[in-house]
């Protein structure tokens, strides 16, 4: 969704039907959304069955570490040092990026862009926002869940979807800007929370029972919070307040109807094609935008209206980039991660 969205952000459409793909295109930002939703599912589950092993702690950090560092580093330090001569950024970029590298080594870019906007960062790494906010959770989350007893666990991640919207609408109300609710931790906890929720009440099969009667009650609040947003505003902006107030919500809603589908083992959503894709999945994300910058050195941009270039076009830029991503992601996967994913043999989770 996010790599879809990316390639074809800010394209024009020739025609009705291609105006309607670059809306529906549009709106791939949400692969975010639940993704940290996943994210908190997977993780809090994760730590929730190693409450009892010695060195629960020390291990989930250091397994996190052995998946997560070695390819973000590799990715920034091959913006730094690579993407000038590979053309994948401009010089320009390249200097913006050793300024402010500081806040890419210590996962604190989502900051950077609230204190200062989307122009305070390069546009070839500033996807590196959302695994800001993933390590941030990363260092408060843990401990709750290895310290708490199962209901506060659960009350605390109702509490924190609660707490999520309630900063945006401080944020809304004291004037902020759109992108600091887009990218802070505090306002976009509600969807890890959510995932959190989801993986403790899948080890309670009372309430799971009830989270997986409530599906139908949560899509029917996700449409009806979607098209109030569509009538309101006849868009969806993600930088916009009304649509962070209102159609926020409506993302969690779905994603944890998505999400508790597939835990509950959805054929569709459980299928090979899928599972695939999730192995490599960090490194498409990691590195998708380097792909596209690269598509482009050699793709020009139609200088007509004709239709037929520009669907021809948007085939480029959107083929192109998947699969030029899971290229360097199967690559990334074998010659990287997978090889050193093999060390956490040495740090058992349970």
């Amino acid at each position: 969704m996010v790599i879809v969205y990316h390639s074809l952000n800010g394209l024009p459409g020739m025609t009705f039907a291609q105006n309607v793909v670059m809306r529906l295109t549009s709106q791939g930002w949400l692969g975010v959304d639940l993704f940290f939703i996943l994210s908190g599912f997977l993780i809090t589950g994760i730590l929730i069955d190693a409450r009892e092993s010695a060195h629960a702690l020390r291990n989930f950090y250091a397994r996190r570490v052995l998946r997560i560092v070695p390819v973000y580093v590799l990715f920034v330090m091959f913006s730094l040092w690579l993407a000038g001569p590979i053309g994948t950024s401009s010089a320009d970029e390249v200097a913006q990026l050793h300024r402010t590298q500081a806040w890419y080594w210590t996962y604190s870019l989502n900051i950077l862009i609230a204190l200062r906007n989307w122009s305070a960062i390069t546009f070839p790494t500033g996807h590196l926002w959302s695994l800001a906010v993933e390590e941030q959770f990363y260092l408060l989350w843990p401990l709750a869940v290895l310290l708490m007893s199962p209901l506060m666990l659960r009350r605390t991640a109702l509490a924190c979807i609660v707490g999520a919207e309630l900063c945006r609408l401080g944020f809304v109300l004291a004037g902020v800007d759109g992108h600091v609710n887009f990218v802070l931790l505090p306002t976009r906890m509600d969807t890890l929370a959510a995932g959190a929720f989801l993986a403790c009440a899948y080890r309670d099969p009372a309430l799971w029972s009830r989270v997986l009667r409530a599906r139908q009650s949560l899509s029917l609040l996700a449409l009806i919070l979607v098209l109030a947003t569509i009538l309101y505003r006849h868009t969806i902006d993600n930088q916009e307040s009304f649509e962070q107030l209102v159609f926020f919500p409506a993302t969690v809603a779905l994603g944890v109807v998505i999400v508790s589908s597939a835990a509950a083992g959805n054929a569709w959503l459980s299928n090979r094609t899928l599972g695939f894709i999730a192995r490599i999945s960090y490194g498409m994300y990691v590195w998708h935008l380097v792909i596209m910058r690269l598509i482009l050195t050699k793709v020009s941009v139609p200088q007509t209206t004709a239709p037929g270039a520009w669907w021809a076009f948007y085939t480029i830029m959107m083929g192109g980039t998947i699969c030029g991503t899971i290229l360097v992601a199967l690559l990334s996967w074998h010659a990287i991660e997978q090889p050193i994913l093999k060390l956490k043999r040495f740090v058992p989770n349970m």
